[in-house]
């Protein structure tokens, strides 16, 4: 396999509902994803896995719903401190994303699902750090 990666930044704010601890508190995050595209070859005609150009394009499209937002838990799943967040968010024309009710909670799991299925791309991985030393990898 050979693979290309890119990796970019972006800043949200979540809480997790239903969590006994700290990170039920709307805090935020400096994410750091990393997008890897792997193929078993590098095919002939382009001699490229893939543009970094393009790849980087296709990234900043996807984190730009995230970038600088609250993420919110798909409905079903928010306390009822979450649910009035989000009210106060929407009255107040904040930036949001709302995770998809097959994903659920605002977990980063769960956000760097949502970012693989917004890729769009066969022969991916995400990985997207929460912290410095704290990541999650989702593959397809």
């Amino acid at each position: 396999m050979i693979s290309v990666v890119k990796e970019m930044t972006f800043d949200a704010a979540h809480m997790l509902s239903n969590y006994l601890g700290k990170c039920s508190n709307l805090h935020g995050h400096t994410y750091k994803l990393q997008v890897v595209m792997s193929l078993p070859s590098v095919p002939q005609d382009t001699g490229m896995v893939m543009d970094f150009n393009v790849l980087q394009a296709q990234m900043e499209d996807v984190v730009s719903c995230y970038d600088h937002s609250i993420v919110f838990s798909a409905p079903s799943k928010r306390s009822s401190a979450e649910q009035v967040l989000y009210t106060w968010a929407m009255d107040n024309h904040m930036s949001l994303q709302v995770m998809p009710e097959s994903l659920g909670l605002c977990t980063v799991e769960n956000i760097a699902t949502d970012i693989l299925h917004r890729m769009g791309e066969d022969h991916i991985a995400v990985r997207l750090w929460e912290t410095p030393t704290s990541f999650v990898e989702v593959t397809c």
